[in-house]
């Protein structure tokens, strides 16, 4: 027992070494963007990251800053409703046909103060159906630009059920809307008219940047039962957004999600938190329903919702992703009503999602630079106002960019905790060789102490270990 648990000791002290990567500068600048990847957040020391640096040619650790994305807003979301006219069969572009235009309609928005951030449309109550569109913006209502070009309504019964769809996203939409004048919805030609009865925008007076999202692969899940299925959560990645993977069509379920602690004791740096303004402007239209008690003490609720995956009117229709209130945890519990049964004969597999974690360094000195966590130094972050003088809240981040080596990437790529004898990364070709020796001779050592305490221990003569020596 004594051997095994210095074997154990041992591997452990190997696994929890540093480790390092090196960098790929993009462009010629002071400052350059860096992307942790996900494998790197999975083998960092530490949740709060504190343990990771930026090391130039000479190994020295430069500085650098977190980029905190609610650094710059400074906004509270307004909700108002907007005047609806149905669109006349002439208007629009002179060159298209009447018919595509039928039953289409224009939002005005030029009383709508801020930024615009999101539409919500009123559906008829009789609407029944999905009812795809285009959606355009236009500041004269003459030259029109196109910011989705396949959205969907939708507005089903089912089981005794109401499923309604009818909120879009416009900032951050391609073509932008944030001060547009008016909005135009357009069947898609053969497609429903659109049953409106009125709008809402959400706006924000000051700009607000849409959060970068960090997604993880595709989990499956750890540990089913009849009632919930498991899944084992990317390390050190805040639990901000989930999206279902249905594996069967026409399925259609209330699910609840579980969530279990983190094992290890970690501060919540300030990039792990919840997005305030868009949590609000979530909370404008989402009432989650109060979670049922459960019998397993070690999760505890996170939040409900409907997941879907419908085939109706040749149409696939999914559920969009859930958003909840972030923070770090081992594992995610997909509990549905009425049993697991109710997502199909295959469990569904999930993606999930938080905050990207950024940060901007100064290249000082000489390189190349490489990526290193796990370090026991002392930390070289400030904030970005101090790493970037006369820097304003609202200047983009620097536009050249570091990255990983392709080769590394790959290698840490995994969402999942990696194996504890395979927890560092490779490191950077200049400081590889030196790394692997130091790990064989840890090994080694550890080898000889254990052989050593063996022969101690079974050499004649030797007395057992507690017992009081005879003679």
């Amino acid at each position: 027992m004594r051997c095994a648990w210095m074997m154990w000791m041992a591997l452990a002290a190997v696994s929890a070494s540093a480790g390092e990567a090196p960098l790929k500068l993009q462009g010629e600048g002071a400052y350059y963007t860096l992307r942790l990847p996900l494998g790197v957040r999975a083998q960092a020391k530490s949740a709060d990251l504190s343990d990771l640096r930026v090391l130039n040619g000479a190994g020295d650790a430069v500085p650098y800053a977190w980029v905190d994305d609610e650094a710059a807003t400074v906004a509270t979301p307004n909700r108002q409703s907007v005047p609806l006219f149905k669109a006349p069969a002439a208007a629009g572009v002179a060159s298209q046909p009447a018919p595509a235009l039928q039953g289409g309609w224009i939002v005005d928005l030029r009383a709508v103060k801020g930024l615009v951030q999101e539409l919500q449309l009123d559906i008829t109550p009789e609407a029944h159906g999905i009812y795809p569109f285009m959606l355009e913006a236009s500041d004269d209502l003459q030259r029109w630009r196109m910011l989705q070009p396949e959205a969907q309504l939708v507005a089903l019964q089912h089981q005794g059920l109401r499923l309604e769809r009818s909120s879009f996203e416009l900032a951050g939409t391609d073509g932008g809307v944030s001060r547009a004048g008016y909005l135009r919805l357009r069947p898609i030609p053969g497609a429903e008219p659109l049953p409106l009865k009125g709008a809402h925008i959400v706006s924000l007076a000051h700009r607000t940047d849409l959060p970068d999202w960090q997604w993880s692969e595709s989990l499956s899940p750890a540990e089913c039962t009849e009632t919930h299925c498991d899944y084992v959560l990317p390390r050190h990645l805040p639990l901000q957004r989930v999206e279902f993977e249905l594996a069967q069509s026409n399925t259609l379920a209330q699910v609840q999600l579980l969530v279990q602690a983190d094992d290890e004791p970690h501060p919540e740096a300030p990039r792990a938190h919840g997005h305030r303004v868009r949590d609000h402007l979530r909370g404008l239209r989402h009432k989650e329903a109060p979670v049922a008690p459960r019998q397993d003490e070690s999760f505890w609720p996170l939040a409900s919702g409907t997941v879907y995956a419908l085939n109706l009117q040749g149409s696939a229709v999914r559920s969009t992703v859930m958003t909840v209130s972030g923070g770090l945890y081992r594992k995610l519990r997909v509990q549905p009503t009425g049993g697991m049964a109710q997502l199909g004969a295959v469990a569904p597999r999930l993606r999930v999602a938080g905050r990207a974690a950024n940060l901007v360094f100064l290249a000082r000195g000489p390189g190349p630079y490489r990526l290193a966590w796990a370090q026991t130094s002392p930390p070289v972050a400030m904030s970005l106002d101090q790493l970037m003088p006369g820097r304003r809240a609202d200047d983009p981040l620097p536009q050249t960019t570091a990255e990983l080596a392709p080769a590394t990437v790959a290698s840490t790529a995994s969402p999942t905790p990696p194996a504890p004898s395979t927890a560092s990364a490779p490191t950077a070709d200049t400081a590889g060789s030196n790394h692997k020796l130091w790990l064989w001779a840890a090994m080694a050592g550890a080898l000889l102490l254990m052989g050593f305490m063996a022969w101690t221990l079974l050499k004649p003569g030797a007395a057992p270990r507690g017992d009081p020596p005879t003679g």
